[in-house]
């Protein structure tokens, strides 16, 4: 689990829908294309900046927050010393910073026009859409000696301080997002305001960005700072991030969002999974102009997530996230990939590496796909479930970063943004790499310009992850003669999954030999050793080296094996089995054998003039009689094995007959069923099957079935093949006939607009209903159940009467559920009291079960049920069918699927039941149910619903 960061903030970025605008205005360009990491293994991956770092002028301290404008970097923190790159603290170089600084981030040089003294540190910067102004936030009170209350903000063509722009905060500005009239500010404030004007604003207040007036937004984190803050892309909304546990007197841990203009709480589904409050946080948020993404942590009571997410901005539900333990500090998605800073130390519930035991590893950095792309698995080791949620791909990108002490936190990174084809990592950490570089760092594209990403990390053995105090040993031993078996380690690259290996025998010495080239995926926590059986050693002694390299040509060699001494090739022995049929010989030499190495070729004579090659060979002679058969074998050193024997060929045997194609047939309604099961072969086995229906389609199998386009009679034509390649046939006229159009019972497209009532279906009448009308609506090719108090269940019914139906409709639910979960009824037969239906629990984990159920006088029943795959997803459309016929005994059966997507086969339910009050005719109804520990008010959407006869 995580630190409690007491004056960390957040990374800002250009927010609120001008994102991409802004990147094309300040000629940033594109994201690049990309794959896994700087030379890819898979192409379906992105490709990552190289680990190498590029030269950056340093910071002496810690770096907070940092955001780019163009190619500069404005960086802000609790810093006051600052030297070019390669020269060490308190050096002739060094110069005096006010805890403001700005370098370029194609170069790493200082922009030195930009040149300002905060009298405390800066928490957070964050820049306005257009790109023209950053915004500076922190525990200051003056900017080069003038008055700026916890606030500033610089012209950045000018490099100086904003004239007039000077509003106040009582208390800690931790965390900025702007939009184009509207600085957003969160932290630990009690108040804000302009000028003499200040009002009560609990740690959350918005300013004019022309006047900076204090605006009357004024949501309020009552009970926990706030450390984060961004704008959805249409700048409709306002994310917060924080330790609160409310926000506007409502229970929200940590994460919420309110109305951009109004600051009133809106519906935001991952709040009730992503949960960090009191002793955790959601410490970093931005937007990348189409998704939200942010990170947490936790270390006590409250928090019960660390990693980073993705989030839908129309609604806040989980796109995907990185259940990685260890704090997470900051999230940067930049195209295909998105990049961490953090101290994870336990990824396995998405793929990745373990914890050791005692804790001796963190990972300071990572990068993710920004697409979901599996699954997280769960539980974890801290006990937090969330299997099933949607994650990406951990990408193999693992730069090394120091852990620093500037903040007391030991920590690394704090902070990552990005700059056309560059990233660049802001924190406390005294090296890069293992190298000096103190506080800042950049990292570029493989392939941004001629030597700029120089992709000299290569491969290694050593280092703090894992930790080896020496290379493995390459040792050579002789399992057998002719045989020396070579054992290696693997080693790993903190950009290149993908390594080479080369293994040597008397490398450096004239008898030099490649032995073995093969390459191996391998990363700190999975190295897997390598055997090579050299079976090509001249006899004497002998040592081995293995070359390993990365796809930059970087090389590391393992130590020197041991001494060998090798005996020599054996030569291989030849030996066959052989099968006769009427004058056909056929042979097959995999037995042959070779003691030290592999059999290379085979060679035949069949003792009549005829040769062959391969393992296997066959020969047909032109008379009967007994021939001499050899075979020559040769090893993979050029040693050869022969054996010969006496094989006996008599006359061919009788000619194949040809089977014999018989078939069935029954007809329902428009599709003919058929079975080829009658058709022989009386002198071998049908061997396969192949329809044709007259009306251009086709089928294979012993049993099809086709369902014609319209009424009619058509050839059905069966093919058969018997096990020697003879054919029969058959042809059948097959009539099929259309249902009765009064199968259609009832049908509703919901395609018109109520108030009150769902009015009439297209077919099956008028709608009655249990619970008031106001409850049911219809617009947009839908109707609406509203559910306004947990414990309720309005009911829909139409008047039409059968015992033989098929029910079929799609359904959603507006929200997620919550408490005891919320309920949907597709009712084939009967009302809310009496009759069958199929009902589908929604669970607040976000699991679905469908039950087949009877209802008789109010009393629920469960015939069967079955817990669907998937998870449910608020808003999104589900379709259930249930069809139930018969009198007496009634069949049941039911399935639900996603909408959208292809019908199931398979019934995910089937039952009867002999009730006797429940074997009349009766109508069709649809209910909607919500748990009497659910929060309220739940809406069920209804669209497309039919009903027809099952025809059983």
């Amino acid at each position: 689990m995580g630190i409690l960061q007491g004056r960390w903030s957040r990374v800002s970025r250009l927010t609120a829908g001008g994102l991409a605008t802004a990147v094309v205005a300040l000629g940033l360009g594109a994201a690049p294309a990309a794959t896994a990491d700087t030379r890819p293994v898979a192409a379906t991956l992105p490709t990552t900046v190289s680990v190498d770092p590029l030269p950056t002028w340093q910071l002496t301290g810690v770096v907070w927050s940092q955001v780019v404008v163009g190619t500069t970097v404005y960086a802000t923190g609790d810093f006051t010393k600052a030297r070019p790159p390669g020269m060490w603290a308190g050096g002739p170089t060094e110069i005096s910073v006010g805890h403001l600084f700005a370098y370029d981030i194609t170069t790493g040089e200082r922009v030195a026009s930009f040149n300002h003294t905060l009298n405390a540190a800066g928490l957070a910067i964050t820049a306005s859409p257009d790109g023209k102004r950053v915004y500076v936030g922190g525990d200051f009170t003056t900017v080069d000696g003038q008055s700026r209350q916890h606030l500033a903000a610089f012209d950045t063509a000018t490099g100086a301080l904003a004239p007039g722009f000077a509003p106040i905060a009582n208390g800690q500005v931790k965390a900025l997002t702007a939009t184009a009239s509207t600085l957003y500010v969160g932290g630990a404030f009690e108040s804000a305001g302009s000028g003499t004007v200040v009002a009560p604003r609990k740690r959350l207040a918005a300013f004019s960005t022309s006047t900076s007036a204090l605006l009357s937004w004024a949501p309020k984190a009552d009970d926990g700072y706030v450390w984060s803050l961004t704008t959805t892309p249409d700048a409709t909304k306002v994310v917060i991030g924080g330790q609160f546990s409310t926000l506007n007197s409502a229970a929200v841990y940590g994460l919420g969002a309110v109305g951009a203009t109004s600051g009133t709480n809106l519906p935001w589904a991952a709040s009730g999974t992503l949960r960090d409050s009191g002793k955790g946080a959601i410490n970093s948020l931005t937007n990348d102009g189409t998704w939200v993404y942010g990170s947490g942590f936790a270390f006590g009571a409250g928090g019960l997530f660390e990693g980073s997410f993705s989030l839908n901005p129309a609604n806040g539900a989980i796109r995907w996230m990185v259940d990685c333990l260890g704090d997470t500090y900051d999230v940067e998605p930049v195209g295909d990939v998105t990049y961490t800073v953090s101290h994870t130390h336990d990824c396995r519930s998405i793929g990745g590496f373990g914890d050791t035991s005692p804790r001796t590893r963190w990972q300071p950095a990572g990068a993710f796909t920004t697409a979901p792309t599996g699954l997280n698995n769960g539980p974890n080791a801290y006990g937090w479930n969330y299997k099933g949620r949607p994650a990406p791909t951990m990408l193999h990108w693992y730069p090394e970063l120091g852990i620093g002490t500037a903040s007391q936190q030991y920590q690394a990174a704090w902070n990552v943004v990005s700059g056309g084809r560059y990233i660049a990592l802001g924190g406390e950490f005294p090296t890069v790499n293992g190298k000096a570089q103190q506080g800042l760092t950049r990292y570029a594209l493989p392939d941004t310009a001629p030597g700029v990403a120089p992709n000299k990390v290569g491969p290694q053995y050593l280092g703090t992850v894992p930790v080896r105090s020496a290379p493995p040993a390459t040792t050579a031993s002789v399992p057998a003669a002719g045989t020396v078996r070579v054992t290696y380690g693997a080693a790993w690259d903190k950009d290149n999954q993908r390594l080479t290996y080369q293994l040597y025998r008397d490398r450096g010495t004239a008898a030099e030999a490649l032995v073995d080239t093969r390459t191996v995926d391998s990363n700190f926590w999975t190295l897997p050793a390598q055997t090579v059986d050299d079976r090509t050693a001249p006899a004497g002694s002998h040592t081995y080296q293995v070359r390993v390299t990365d796809p930059f040509g970087n090389e590391l060699l393992s130590p020197v094996s041991n001494s060998v001494s090798a005996s020599g090739n054996a030569a291989p022995t030849a030996s066959f089995t052989s099968t006769a049929t009427g004058l056909t010989v056929s042979v097959d030499g995999g037995g042959s054998t070779d003691a030290d190495g592999t059999v290379a070729s085979y060679a035949w004579t069949f003792g009549d003039g005829s040769t062959a090659t391969g393992r296997t060979a066959s020969r047909t002679y032109a008379a009967a009689g007994t021939y001499s058969v050899r075979l020559t074998v040769t090893d993979n050193q050029g040693a050869t094995g022969t054996t010969t024997r006496s094989v006996t060929v008599a006359s061919a045997p009788p000619a194949n007959a040809a089977p014999t194609a018989a078939f069935t047939s029954t007809a329902t309604g428009l599709t003919v069923s058929v079975d080829g099961g009658g058709s022989t072969d009386s002198d071998g086995t049908v061997a396969s099957y192949a329809w044709t229906f007259g009306d251009g389609s086709t089928a294979t199998g012993r049993t099809a079935s086709r369902t014609y386009a319209a009424a009619g009679t058509y050839s059905v034509k069966l093919t058969v093949t018997d096990d020697q390649g003879a054919t029969g046939t058959v042809t059948k006229q097959l009539t099929v006939a259309a249902p009765p159009a009064n199968d259609v019972l009832a049908a509703d497209t919901f395609e018109r607009t109520s108030a009150s009532g769902w009015g009439s279906a297209e077919t099956g009448g008028a709608w009655t209903y249990s619970g008031s009308t106001t409850l049911f609506t219809v617009g947009a090719g839908q109707g609406v159940i509203k559910m306004a108090a947990a414990g309720s269940g309005p009911t829909a019914r139409l008047p039409i009467s059968s015992t033989d139906t098929d029910l079929q409709l799609t359904f959603a639910f507006d929200k997620a559920p919550t408490g005891g979960g919320q309920y949907t009824r597709a009712i084939v037969r009967g009302d809310q009291t009496n009759g069958y239906h199929a009902k589908i629990w929604v669970q607040a984990s976000g699991t679905m079960v469908v039950y087949l159920n009877r209802n008789e006088a109010g009393t629920e029943t469960s015939l069967a049920s079955k817990v669907l795959p998937g998870t449910f997803v608020a808003g999104q459309d589900y379709a259930v069918r249930i069809q139930a016929w018969g009198s007496g005994t009634t069949n049941l059966r039911t399935k639900v699927w996603a909408a959208g997507t292809t019908e199931p086969t398979a019934w995910a339910a089937t039952a009867t039941d002999t009730t006797a009050s429940l074997q009349a005719p009766a109508g069709v109804a649809v209910r909607a149910y919500l748990s009497g520990t659910s929060t309220a008010p739940v809406s069920l959407s209804v669209s497309e619903l039919t009903a027809r006869r099952t025809g059983n």
